[in-house]
């Protein structure tokens, strides 16, 4: 009888342990990483491969253009006719290789991650806004400039204005002299 309970205890533990394994979500990549040495190897720290796509695939959307037609909800309402979208395939990760293109793997030659470096960053818009700065003034100058020139071309044109009736004036003082002229040279013929 002890046997038996010692048996049967003994296959309890047994399966007790073989049921519990710790189970890691993933497999462990440590025979495939390789550990770095030295401080000035670094691991990559942003994709080594010039196109995104060629890493994750984007979702798929398809548009279908629907008539009029009664809300399923609600019989009282109409809808017009419209575009449909729906999401055909969700993003996805690209498994597929291509044989002409070198992926690569391994140490990079910079130190340190050059996507974002914020002293790096910080230099650039400072240099971007004073760039801007350096356009909005020339452009402000611009600006007064063509104004002082709209304003001074509104005054010639007063100006002109002004002088072409002067001119008329005159002529008509002229064709007036010219007529009594012509009436005097008449009656003396």
């Amino acid at each position: 009888m002890k046997i038996l309970i010692v048996t049967l205890l003994l296959l309890i533990g047994i399966f007790i342990t073989g049921c519990y394994q710790a189970h890691s979500p993933h497999p462990p990549l440590e025979s495939t990483i390789t550990p770095f040495e030295n401080e000035l190897c670094t691991p990559p720290q942003s994709i080594p491969i010039n196109n995104e796509a060629n890493v994750r695939l984007p979702e798929r959307i398809k548009a279908y253009a629907v008539n009029r037609y009664i809300d399923p909800a609600n019989p009282r309402i109409m809808h017009e006719r419209h575009v449909m979208y729906r999401i055909e395939e969700d993003p996805t990760w690209q498994l597929a290789t291509d044989e002409s293109r070198q992926i690569l793997i391994g140490n990079t030659l910079t130190d340190g991650k050059l996507n974002y470096n914020p002293v790096l960053m910080e230099k650039e818009l400072a240099l971007e806004l004073q760039h801007q700065r350096i356009i909005n003034e020339v452009l402000q100058s611009h600006s007064d400039m063509l104004i002082d020139t709209g304003a001074n071309l509104h005054k010639d044109h007063a100006i002109m204005l002004e002088r072409s009736e002067q001119l008329r004036k005159a002529l008509e003082e002229q064709g007036k002299i010219i007529a009594e002229m012509k009436e005097r040279l008449d009656s003396k013929n």
